[in-house]
């Protein structure tokens, strides 16, 4: 009791002959709020696919409400998984079409170590920067449009 569900049934929710952009739309918001579509079609596992092969045993989950992470576009949503070795900002498009997004995040107010410097990955761009540099500079990631990215933040 108490708990946060971890699945949402997805079938019966929509109706199969549904525009893609809708099936993409449940299914991002599904990510961004912490649960899978159950059962697990290839577009989930395509959009969780940042996070497969994390053991998010390790991690506690905040969704954009309380989450230390500013984004830099109003079509984009987010939320974190973090541990004190890492941090996982998981940035959804809102829009059908590919966006830029900034984004920032306040490592003191996660579990992250505090380090003088923090390493960012995003696929295979890495950049080091500062707590500072990464709370008011951040950096900017493209995501697809109605798609899912996940950005890797661990201390230096």
């Amino acid at each position: 009791m108490g708990h946060r569900s971890r699945g949402v049934i997805g079938y019966g929710c929509l109706e199969e002959d549904a525009p893609e952009r809708v099936h993409r739309q449940m299914t991002m918001r599904s990510v961004l709020t912490g649960v899978v579509p159950w059962t697990a079609d290839d577009l989930a596992c395509q959009m969780l696919a940042g996070l497969s092969h994390r053991d998010l045993s390790r991690f506690r989950f905040v969704d954009a409400r309380a989450a230390p992470l500013l984004l830099g576009c109003q079509e984009a949503a987010g939320a974190l998984y973090h541990s004190p070795e890492e941090a996982l900002l998981v940035v959804g498009n809102l829009a059908a079409e590919p966006r830029t997004v900034g984004c920032r995040l306040d490592a003191p107010r996660c579990d992250l170590t505090d380090a003088p410097a923090y390493v960012v990955q995003a696929g295979d761009h890495e950049v080091t920067l500062s707590a500072a540099q990464l709370r008011e500079e951040g950096v900017e990631v493209v995501v697809e449009g109605d798609g899912v990215r996940v950005l890797t933040v661990r201390p230096r």
